[in-house]
């Protein structure tokens, strides 16, 4: 299972949850040293997961994290670990009930979407620079031969602003000019 169940009592100290933590980490819980899990941790997650348990036990406030756990096939896994105080009538702590899933999957796709975002943004930065920088009129149409984008150059050829243009055909930014029937018609077989 990708999940752990634990409870612990009112300082933090594991109670219950041995089984899943030893089926998922392949370590056990030693109950003689309440920060034992602390070493499962990734090394860069673990100051903080502790101080962030330091705080929830001083507050009896919830913990929702998500930290890199040793799996029991030496990976690294991502999991989300959520901690939720059980109170007493007077506010103070009688024991915790939390549950740790693993998120890898999820961390995954988000890295790999991440990923694509940044290679998507820097061929559209490649492609500004393109547009500003070329001595020549250039543009983009979609489907319908309706114009997305163009540069300056072809703007100015045009005599028209930029945004003039933008979600028109040439026919209707440059009536009368010879010649774009057959253009279009060329453009047309292109994207067939």
């Amino acid at each position: 299972s990708g999940q752990i169940l634990w409870t612990a009592d009112a300082s933090g100290r594991i109670a219950e949850g041995a089984d899943s933590w030893r089926k998922f980490t392949g370590r056990e819980v030693d109950r003689s040293e309440p920060l034992g899990w602390a070493d499962a941790l990734h090394p860069d997650d673990r100051e903080r997961a502790l101080s962030n348990w330091a705080a929830a036990l001083a507050n009896a406030t919830p913990i929702d994290a998500e930290v890199r756990l040793r799996h029991a096939s030496g990976e690294w896994r991502w999991v989300r670990a959520r901690a939720l105080p059980l109170l007493h009538d007077d506010g103070e702590i009688r024991c915790w009930i939390g549950v740790i899933t693993d998120i890898t999957e999820r961390k995954n796709a988000e890295l790999e979407a991440r990923r694509l975002h940044d290679k998507e943004r820097e061929a559209s930065a490649l492609l500004d620079a393109i547009f500003a920088s070329a001595p020549i009129g250039m543009a983009v149409w979609d489907r319908d031969l309706r114009l997305q984008r163009i540069n300056a150059g072809l703007a100015e050829m045009n005599g028209l602003p930029v945004d003039a243009h933008i979600g028109k055909r040439l026919p209707e930014l440059l009536p009368g000019l010879e010649d774009l029937d057959e253009l279009e018609r060329l453009l047309r077989q292109v994207l067939e």
